[in-house]
């Protein structure tokens, strides 16, 4: 009994099939990408953001594009909003100075928190890079410490 073997050898038109069939799969990434590309764009900046931050806890020199620009980048995409809130009646480094910055970081901003103080020359503040929608919330808190 003699094994069959046969090649198998697509026709012309089998092979212009798979020639478009590629082509349109091209298609679909491409346009997936340029659909989603603010998707894609956010989820880069958030992860190499988030990897920025972890190298720098750790007391690591970020290298590359710093944490600052990739939040800087979330923020022009419209992830995070940036807002700064003057601190009135605060003494910087008092403990209800330390009470409102662990408030604050304590609360679900979904960003990230600094409270500022550059001197004499200028008033204590607290900047906020928070998801959309949270700045009544930030500012409540806030109120709620810096009274007279």
């Amino acid at each position: 009994m003699a094994a069959f073997t046969a090649k198998y050898s697509p026709s012309v038109s089998g092979k212009v099939y798979i020639v478009w069939l590629a082509i349109g799969a091209l298609c679909i990434v491409a346009a997936g990408a340029l659909f989603f590309r603010h998707d894609i764009a956010v989820a880069y900046h958030k992860q190499r953001m988030d990897a920025a931050w972890a190298r720098i806890s750790h007391g690591e020199n970020a290298s590359g594009i710093s944490f600052e620009q990739h939040r800087a980048a979330l923020t022009s995409l419209g992830y995070f909003e940036r807002f700064m809130l003057p601190i009135r009646h605060l003494t910087p480094n008092s403990a209800a100075w330390k009470t409102l910055s662990h408030e604050l970081a304590k609360a679900d901003t979904g960003g990230y928190v600094s409270m500022r103080d550059d001197g004499a020359n200028a008033s204590p503040e607290v900047i906020i890079w928070a998801r959309p929608g949270l700045r009544k919330k930030m500012e409540a808190i806030v109120a709620r410490y810096d009274v007279q």
